[in-house]
């Protein structure tokens, strides 16, 4: 300490320069400490356990020192304490300083003020404490009431002043009727409970809270909150020393103890503020901090993260034993003991081995436990010793353990049985049991994909996928999945689908590609495991085009019966063409909780229904379109007729639409559009609204004088009015006339069923599309936070369409606000026409597909591609 920062007491107030001199000296030191602890940090990540302690050790010096300043002899028998982490002395760089002002029964007003000059000083000097001011008797009753409370009392820690009545406290929230060890662990649970709900119970979401989150910093202070309630001792040496856990895990613990303390350490550091979120903008700085590098398939910013998710995972293993046992020891339950059978038996409900020694000395037995309990519903779970014997028994797994016929045969057991499959695979991840099993599987634990499309890590979304292939086969899908569960019960044998599932992201992080790679491991697996060639050849099938179905539904025109041809032609039969389907769904759904809407399952299904009705007229070529094209005409005419027009007037309509027409819209589509256009204006523009469309989305129709600016004139419109584009398709009408039908959500992906506010949207477009101009410049918005971490570059591609009819453009970029508009803009002013657009936003990135024509409804030439291209990359790089 520097002897001239040293704050003298005063006898007296001090004046305000003399308040200025002292807040000044504090500041600086408070800098020096804070300049000094990350130089430190910085040379070696090792030292943060000292380093947390050391931080405590030099605010412990400052706050008595402003104490002594300010405390007069009103604050004579009062004490001041340190809690929560500041009591734990873990004191991050970012951390609130909590301070306890304990007071004798019946202080004065002069001692309150005394307190309040005492707060006001740290507040100045840039502290912010989190402060309280209670007497023993107030502590005692609040503690009773809030187990917070109580759990940040039991971490005080004196400061200075009264020893008295800092020993008063402890005996007081030690006594009965304040929180017994029982009542204390079970509050804890629940607290514990509450608190992983909040962040999605999974360790695996890919902005963790490294405190909060599972498997984060909380998990360890909740075990040593119930250690000090019933044992006096937040040690983590106590729970070897009471039999809790091995010498050897301690080590391990204290290993995954000090990285999270690390890493919250750095983020403090990195931000400059209290932030305990892994966000995305952090991930990488934290990864070239760590030391870590990009290497072929595995980024930096990856490997770091699969470090951070496995450890979470330990730590939350770690959690969940020793919260068990200390229930045990602190419960004093009598033990009830049931039969399984001649190895096992359940304990209180939770399934153990009879023997300590049975996973070792009989292997087979590892993947017993998981049968058992698929197959005996009453089994509540595994037992603390079972689970520490299962995570010792997974690192003996090895190639004979693997090769061994009757283990195989018990994996496909647990794999194929009518029970609850998901689970068991979940549990045997949990444990390190499967990727001890699938060794590729192991290399995907943990690992997370750095982009805003994958909501969890390779592991876990493979784990929902299979889930999910369950969930269509089970009763109550009758009413929300009816349609899903017709196909799944079509399926033999689940297994083939629970078996694609498992392996269709396996190979992600390898390089190459993930689908090609994960075929082949997956053909391997169901040769070992006793599948026939017809139903190994099938998973390996569906591995290797997983993501087909999904690319063709959102990027391809799946009325084009060329589009339709092709992708018949790839599934082959409706064998291939259901178990696609369904692993397709499954996915999608498993991926990310936003991703799965209402357009997107039409779309999924429009695909499916063309498909399977090619394959039942044996479809090679686009024979069937003819009578296909009736059915829909005749459907579409007599729901018309039925409400009131006359055949004539119906097609007179219609005599102004090509035959794509036909194709690209649906019976209910061609009804509502005709009925506008019948009750509609005959010039000018007509707009119209329909709020609730077959596939639960809302449409806009605009019909009006051809332009290539309406489609940049629309998309601006509708963007300033807070809804994206999904869907747009525009063609000719005849007479220099264009219809154009866009599907549109509101930003959060809902529908927009508020007639009201869709009368005013539409108001506002048919002036904006009259008068040939937007009503404003469209403002700009701000990036979203999380968009700002990934920069996915401009990719921009061209094809000609199957029938030579207009250009495919394809664009990847980062998604932005106003991008529909902005690229609107550019094919305006290069004339070009939009005939139909996709829009895919695939967490980050923009996927959006446009078919496009010239002023002569032509595709586009070599030299329009290039200068469009080159309007592109420039207009939107800038952006």
């Amino acid at each position: 300490m520097n002897p001239e920062q040293t704050l003298a007491p005063a006898s007296a107030p001090p004046s305000a320069d003399s308040r200025e001199r002292r807040l000044d000296a504090c500041r600086a030191r408070i800098r020096e400490h804070e300049e000094h602890v990350r130089d430190e940090f910085l040379r070696s990540r090792k030292s943060t356990p000292e380093l947390l302690k050391r931080r405590a050790g030099q605010l412990d010096e400052l706050l008595c020192e402003v104490w002594r300043m300010h405390a007069g002899p009103a604050l004579s028998g009062a004490a001041l304490l340190a809690v929560g982490g500041y009591g734990r002395e873990e004191m991050y760089p970012a951390s609130d300083v909590d301070v306890l002002v304990l007071m004798p029964q019946g202080y004065s007003r002069s001692a309150r003020n005394e307190v309040g000059a005492f707060l006001a000083f740290l507040w100045d000097v840039g502290l912010k404490p989190g402060h309280g001011t209670r007497t023993v008797a107030e502590s005692r009753d609040q503690a009773r009431a809030d187990v917070t409370i109580m759990t940040a009392l039991l971490e005080a820690r004196l400061l200075t002043g009264s020893d008295k009545l800092f020993g008063q406290l402890g005996k007081v929230i030690n006594a009965r009727g304040v929180w017994s060890s029982t009542q204390f662990y079970r509050a804890k649970l629940r607290e514990q409970e509450q608190r992983n709900a909040e962040y999605g119970d999974t360790a695996s979401n890919l902005e963790p809270d490294v405190k909060n989150g599972p498997g984060g910093l909380r998990d360890l202070h909740t075990v040593q909150w119930i250690l000090k309630r019933r044992f006096g001792s937040t040690a983590l040496e106590s729970l070897v020393e009471r039999g809790l856990i091995s010498a050897e895990q301690l080590v391990g613990l204290r290993r995954a103890r000090d990285f999270l303390s690390q890493v919250r350490f750095a983020l403090h550091l990195n931000s400059g503020r209290m932030e305990d979120q892994l966000l995305f903008e952090h991930q990488k700085q934290l990864a070239g901090n760590f030391g870590y590098h990009d290497q072929t398939g595995n980024r930096a910013v990856e490997q770091f993260m699969q470090r951070y998710y496995r450890t979470t995972r330990r730590v939350s293993l770690f959690n969940e034993v020793v919260l068990q046992r200390l229930g045990d020891v602190i419960g004093r339950t009598r033990t009830a003991e049931r039969r399984i059978n001649a190895r096992f038996l359940t304990r209180n409900g939770y399934l153990d081995s009879k023997r300590p020694k049975l996973l070792e000395v009989s292997p087979r037995a590892v993947l017993e436990p998981f049968l058992l309990r698929q197959k005996h519903a009453e089994i509540r779970g595994f037992s603390a010793p079972l689970v520490e014997r299962l995570m010792e028994a997974a690192t003996r797994i090895d190639s004979e353990f693997r090769n061994d016929p009757k283990n195989r045969r018990t994996f496909m057991q647990i794999l194929s049985a009518p029970a609850d499959a998901p689970s068991q695979l979940e549990a045997m991840n949990r444990y390190g049991v499967l990727g001890a099993y699938i060794p590729h599987f192991g290399l995907i634990t943990g690992r997370m994909q750095y982009d805003l499309f994958h909501s969890y890590t390779v592991d876990v979304h493979i784990l929902r996928v299979v889930r999910n292939i369950r969930r269509f086969g089970l009763p109550e899908g009758r009413k929300t999945d009816s349609r899903l569960r017709e196909i799944m019960e079509r399926v033999e044998n689940p297994a083939v689908l629970y078996i694609a599932g498992l392996f269709h992201d396996i190979a992600k992080g390898r390089g190459g590609d993930h689908s090609e790679l994960g075929a082949g491991d997956a053909e391997q697996f169901c040769s070992n495991h006793g599948l026939s060639p017809r139903e190994s050849a099938l998973v390996a099938w569906l591995v290797r085009h997983h993501l087909d179905l999904s690319m063709t539904a959102q990027k391809k025109d799946v009325y084009d019966p060329a589009v339709i041809r092709d992708f018949t032609r790839l599934v082959g039969d409706q064998v291939h063409l259901d178990h696609l389907y369904l692993l397709t769904v499954a996915d999608v759904r498993g991926t990310n909780p936003g991703l799965w809407t209402a357009w997107k399952a039409r779309a999924f299904e429009d695909l499916y229904r063309q498909t399977e009705r090619a394959l039942r007229m044996n479809i090679e070529h686009p024979r069937g379109t003819g009578e296909l094209l009736e059915e829909r005409k005749h459907a579409a005419l007599a729901e018309l007729r039925g409400r009131g027009l006359e055949e004539e007037g119906i097609r007179a309509i219609w005599s102004g639409f090509a035959e794509d027409y036909f194709w690209l819209f649906r019976d209910d589509e061609i009804v509502w559009h005709t009925t506008a256009l019948h009750e509609g204006p005959s010039g000018g523009f007509l707009v119209a609204s329909r709020a609730q469309t077959a596939d639960g989305n809302t449409a806009i129709l605009v019909h009006g004088p051809s332009a290539v600016r309406r489609f940049f004139i629309t998309c601006s419109v509708l963007d300033a009015k807070g809804l994206n584009i999904l869907d747009a398709r525009i063609l000719p009408s005849g007479g220099r006339r264009s219809l154009a039908q866009y599907l549109v959500v509101q930003r959060d992906g809902a529908p927009l069923h508020d007639a009201d506010q869709l009368e005013v949207i539409c108001d506002s477009l048919r002036e904006a599309l009259a008068s040939g101009e937007l009503p404003s410049r469209p403002a700009g918005r701000k990036l979203p936070r999380r968009l700002r971490a990934f920069d996915v570059g401009v990719q921009v591609s061209f094809r000609a369409d199957p029938r030579g009819r207009h250009t495919v453009m394809e664009l990847v970029t980062t998604d932005r606000p106003g991008l529909l508009g902005l690229v609107g803009g550019i094919l305006t002013r290069q004339e070009i026409a939009v005939r139909t657009a996709k829009i895919a936003t695939i967490g980050e990135r923009a996927e959006d597909v446009f078919h496009l024509a010239d002023v002569g409804r032509k595709p586009l030439s070599s030299g329009r591609r290039e200068k469009l291209l080159a309007a592109l990359k420039k207009e939107l790089e800038d952006g």
